[in-house]
């Protein structure tokens, strides 16, 4: 049908498969919900017509496991480093700015001591979705607590952060395991403060509660500190 109006090819571009009431925080229901199309060869590659799909990196091992051909249907991953989200920022900004501000520092007062720019793309982590996320909680904080004042404050900014961390936090864990981490305060800790000074329970407990953390990436090891007992 595009052909015979004109259309040498056409591209059908699938997007937002994990953004929906049914599909939200569930990869395998994210890939069900494509599972006749992203399977299905002879539509995939027939002439003249080109399917690209973005997907969260979590459905490929469903697409795998469900009969899916990587062998035929090529697989590209997005890696984002820090200088290319900057460079992302810098033209969004200077998009919506009708390229008058071409950096999160213009907005910061002058004397703020922090690099805005940097902070937001690096506590992105790769991800450009919120690195946007991260940018609009400084901004909501600003407008919201700043009376009026045409830049961003240093509390503003910190402010956004926490707000920003608190939502992407619930969305990647479980609210109990977060709660016992808040009760931490410190962003490295060993087994022995926890169990001494946090949970008061044994060491035993302790490092099952750290295990656990680990287990699904809320923790990391990040070293080791020598037992002076030994």
């Amino acid at each position: 049908m595009a052909r015979s109006v004109g259309y040498l090819s056409t591209y059908v571009l699938v997007d937002k498969t994990d953004e929906m009431a049914i599909t939200s925080k569930d990869a395998e229901a994210s890939y069900q919900f494509i599972r006749s199309l992203v399977n299905d060869l002879p539509t995939l590659e027939a002439p003249g017509v080109a399917f690209k799909f973005f997907l969260w990196d979590k459905v490929e091992d469903s697409y795998r496991d469900g009969g899916g051909r990587p062998d035929r249907i090529q697989i590209f991953k997005l890696h984002w480093t820090t200088d290319q989200l900057e460079g992302m920022l810098t033209a969004r900004l200077r998009a919506y700015s009708e390229d008058r501000i071409s950096s999160m520092n213009e907005l910061v007062v002058a004397d703020c001591g922090i690099d805005a720019h940097h902070l937001v793309a690096l506590l992105a982590a790769g991800s450009p979705r919120d690195m946007i996320r991260v940018s609009a909680r400084i901004v909501s904080e600003h407008t919201r607590t700043a009376d009026r004042a045409d830049r961003i404050d240093a509390p503003s900014i910190w402010s956004g952060v926490k707000s920003f961390a608190d939502e992407r936090s619930g969305e990647l864990f479980n609210n109990e395991p977060l709660r016992q981490l808040r009760r931490v305060g410190s962003p490295t800790f060993t087994v022995n403060k926890l169990a001494n000074d946090v949970f008061r329970v044994s060491t035993q407990a302790a490092r099952s509660k750290v295990q656990k953390s680990m287990n699904t990436g809320l923790v990391a090891q990040i070293g080791a500190v020598p037992n002076p007992g030994n």
